[in-house]
């Protein structure tokens, strides 16, 4: 976070050690900024005891597809071996960004917490160019789950005055697991929240088909609905001819690979709209 009128930081920034790459002909910084607050928004490294555990089965192969890579903690490059990176090009923010609330002093920003197994190999960049690219290595659980520990998708409020988290809360849920007893795992998601005046937060964005709204100040689930397809966007907010607010939302899909079973609704495309009595 800065001063969008000097550039300073506002929390303070460290250069701290980071991993070299083993790439031919490539060099990486041994060092890389980190933002002292607010804290990671995903995670950014994995242990060993940090696979998921939803099931013996799922502990078991995860560990040892786990021991086939190289992990060396935050900003662990990929690799010319299999090398374990979070958050990875499916983790982390989504490229929608996030919303704020100025009442509350609020920032609220959606997350993903997945990590990509993957190993450099030499490719033609252009057409032209010799270069490296990645080939992404299977790092799920044998039903297909994510192998690292749920969360595997958050919503979370971050103080903008303090820097630090109000409050941080799984996004989405995977139902039958849950019918098996296993606490709400959150799921990949993309697509923002937005957050009226009226304090109310919502969001679609889950591969659960569902759109929700929360209460900013807390992230207390008010009210979900579930639609034909993932909501995969960022919802809007407008006042109709008849003066009322309303709230939209397209459900068009995507997110099919983290979907179980795997479904893109139909290939329907719809705009829902929303609005009190």
């Amino acid at each position: 976070m800065f001063n969008r009128l000097t550039g300073e930081h506002i929390f303070g920034v460290e250069e701290r050690p980071a991993p070299p790459t083993d790439a031919p002909g490539d060099k990486a910084s041994p060092t890389q900024p980190f933002p002292v607050k607010p804290g990671p928004i995903s995670r950014i490294s994995m242990t060993r005891e940090e696979v998921s555990k939803i099931s013996a089965a799922a502990e078991k192969s995860c560990k040892e597809q786990y021991d086939k890579a190289v992990s060396m903690g935050p900003n662990t490059p990929y690799l010319m071996v299999p090398s374990l990176v979070f958050p990875s090009s499916e983790g982390g923010g989504s490229w929608s960004g996030a919303s704020f609330d100025p009442s509350l002093g609020l920032i609220f920003v959606n997350t993903r917490s997945l990590g990509t197994m993957a190993q450099l190999q030499p490719s033609v960049s252009s057409g032209l160019l010799p270069s490296y690219a990645k080939r992404k290595i299977n790092f799920d659980d044998p039903e297909g789950y994510p192998c690292s520990a749920p969360p595997w998708g958050e919503l979370m409020a971050i103080n903008a005055n303090t820097g630090e988290f109000a409050w941080r809360v799984p996004l989405g849920e995977y139902e039958e697991l849950t019918k098996r007893g296993i606490p709400k795992t959150g799921t990949p998601n993309a697509g923002g929240p937005i957050v009226t005046a009226g304090g109310v937060l919502f969001i679609g964005s889950t591969v659960d088909f569902k759109f929700r709204a929360f209460d900013p100040k807390t992230g207390k689930e008010i009210w979900s609905t579930k639609l034909e397809n993932n909501a995969v966007a960022t919802p809007m907010t407008y006042q109709g001819k008849n003066g009322k607010q309303f709230v939209a939302t397209v459900a068009g899909g995507g997110l099919d690979n983290f979907i179980k079973p795997a479904t893109d609704g139909g290939g329907k495309v719809l705009v829902v709209a929303y609005s009190l009595p």
